[in-house]
């Protein structure tokens, strides 16, 4: 049972890379960078997000599974804690993407920057 979890978690990373350079790919002819659509605006951008979510909620019936199975506290917290890492990885993408199609051209490249120069002191 183990080695056949191991097995689909393996193909499903594997398949989530495939999936998002060939998207990535297909975005990069689709964007106009000309006019002011960035990628998350075109249908590859926003197959992209669908496909992470549906991988988040992959994940979180996966952690859930394995959250129920364990007994140990000490391997609970540490599965509390790697889920909730990961969640914030899963998500933010989506509300930058959400944020960033209501703003201008030039407030997206300032809001984006903000929010990477606050959030950098946190990935140290």
């Amino acid at each position: 049972m183990a080695s056949c979890r191991r097995r689909l978690s393996l193909m499903a990373v594997v398949v989530m890379v495939a999936v998002t350079g060939s998207i990535v790919a297909a975005c990069q002819v689709e964007i106009d960078h000309i006019s002011d659509i960035d990628e998350w605006q075109t249908w590859p951008g926003r197959l992209i997000l669908i496909f992470r979510l549906a991988i988040m909620i992959w994940f979180l019936v996966e952690l859930r599974t394995t959250f129920h199975v364990e007994s140990s506290v000490k391997n609970t917290q540490f599965y509390l804690h790697f889920g909730a890492g990961f969640l914030v990885w899963f998500v933010y993408l989506p509300i930058v993407a959400f944020v960033c199609a209501w703003l201008s051209a030039l407030n997206r490249y300032k809001t984006v920057m903000c929010e990477y120069i606050l959030s950098k002191p946190f990935y140290m």
